[in-house]
């Protein structure tokens, strides 16, 4: 339960900084990952 609890921490906190990040990398990714 505590590992468990531990990644959900870890993926919330990765969720957030994605989701902060993502209209900056929304652009570069496009520009990088798209033809």
């Amino acid at each position: 339960m505590e590992q468990r609890k531990s990644e959900n921490a870890d993926d919330t906190k990765q969720i957030t900084d994605g989701t902060k990040q993502n209209e900056r990398g929304k652009e570069m990714y496009v520009r990088y990952y798209l033809p």
